[in-house]
């Protein structure tokens, strides 16, 4: 009977019930601690219903996750090394209903910052002018302004958001930079906790805290820092997966195109070939 009912389970990423179900897994793996976990995590209790066993298995264990549901409603997952990475693959596929929000969101925030700097040049912070126009040589998987009244707020393709507190260290007292930036982390922390229930609210997976001190760009966290960089190196060969397969285009075309000459050749004789070239070029 399961096998029958699996046959008519639909995997949907456009499906409410699935994408909550999924997104709040994905969550938990996401923001547990990596160096504190064991073979077999447990996610707390969920409650998805028949199809739960199916999800499980379409949405996480085809994808090299292992996740399992034991004693009714109990989540584990098998952490392995590549765990993380494999998730927030998952994790970018669940969340792209939301990206067309983030394209109209970082348009309508980034007009504003304009409009501001236009207004009010003198009061523009120059560190985050520089962030904000440079995100994307700086951090490119987070090219989406969200926020900038506080702190700087970009979101990603991977759901992940990055709040960055900018500062210009004034080396004339004599404070070291490190001092700065304990003292600002304390401040950045309390001030953070409203962004990360709102992150809970909006189903966004996690939000890494960072620094850009002078030129330094720093992120708090270890484990946060081991996301970015599984996610830039994402971003990076999703370039290099496009670049490919343009270039397999082109080359495909090219050898389509030498195909047909030489068939018209062959058919139709030089004055063919050259009657072709004229109707392309006309």
């Amino acid at each position: 009977m399961d096998y029958f009912w699996s046959f008519f389970f639909c995997l949907d990423v456009d499906e409410e019930k699935q994408r909550k179900f999924v997104l709040d897994i994905c969550t938990k793996i996401i923001s547990h601690p990596y160096e504190q976990v064991n073979p077999s995590l447990s996610l707390g209790n969920h409650h998805y219903g028949r199809d739960m066993d199916q999800l499980l298995q379409k949405a996480f264990r085809s994808k090299n996750v292992n996740v399992t549901h034991q004693f009714y409603s109990n989540i584990y997952v098998d952490y392995e090394e590549d765990t993380l990475r494999d998730v927030l693959l998952i994790n970018k596929t669940w969340i792209k209903p939301f990206i067309q929000r983030l394209k109209k969101l970082d348009k309508e925030k980034r007009k504003e910052w304009k409009q501001k700097c236009i207004n009010s040049p003198h009061s523009v912070d120059e560190k985050k002018n520089h962030l904000i126009n440079n995100i994307e040589n700086i951090l490119p998987s987070f090219k989406y302004l969200i926020d900038f009244e506080v702190f700087v707020i970009f979101g990603s393709e991977h759901g992940i958001y990055i709040i960055v507190e900018t500062k210009n260290l004034d080396t004339n007292y004599g404070r070291s930079e490190r001092l700065v930036k304990n003292v600002a982390r304390n401040n950045f922390k309390i001030q953070a906790k409203k962004y990360k229930q709102f992150a809970k609210e909006e189903f966004i997976v996690k939000v890494i805290e960072a620094f850009y001190i002078n030129e330094s760009f720093t992120i708090v966290d270890k484990q946060d820092r081991k996301i970015i960089r599984i996610i830039n190196f994402q971003h990076v060969v999703g370039i290099w997966g496009l670049i490919y397969l343009n270039e397999m285009f082109l080359i495909l075309t090219s050898a389509l195109i030498l195909v047909a000459i030489v068939t018209t050749c062959y058919t139709r004789g030089i004055n063919g070939v050259f009657e072709i070239i004229d109707e392309i070029t006309s």
